[in-house]
């Protein structure tokens, strides 16, 4: 499974529209699976589960883009699908874009899912 939070309002304090956001994923070539958009301590963040992980030119470019700071992908693979008894092979998160060394460590605590 892999999930973007992207925040909507820019770094120049712009608004970011959840289509302008969306457009940014698909420019990628990823396609978005499922999305939804709820509040963070800060600012609406769209929540978007892909096919496919950004790699971290897309992610950057993603973010530049939308005037973001940074944006997060977490990555979470299981050895089935995801329910009673699946184990858990791979968890990392990490944050993209042009100042993302300013706000890193990933932390989970701040990242939302789309439950």
């Amino acid at each position: 499974m892999i999930i973007l939070n992207i925040g909507l309002a820019g770094n120049d304090e712009s608004a970011i529209t959840t289509s302008q956001a969306l457009a940014a994923v698909y420019a990628t070539g990823a396609r978005i699976v499922d999305y939804n958009v709820r509040p963070s301590s800060s600012e609406q963040t769209l929540i978007a589960e892909l096919d496919r992980a950004l790699s971290p030119e897309e992610a950057h470019g993603v973010a530049s883009v939308l005037h973001q700071d940074c944006i997060a992908q977490l990555i979470v693979e299981y050895d089935r699908p995801y329910g009673p008894g699946a184990k858990l092979l791979y968890n990392h998160g990490e944050l993209y874009g042009p100042r993302a060394d300013a706000w890193r460590p990933f932390d989970p605590a701040f990242f939302l899912t789309l439950d």
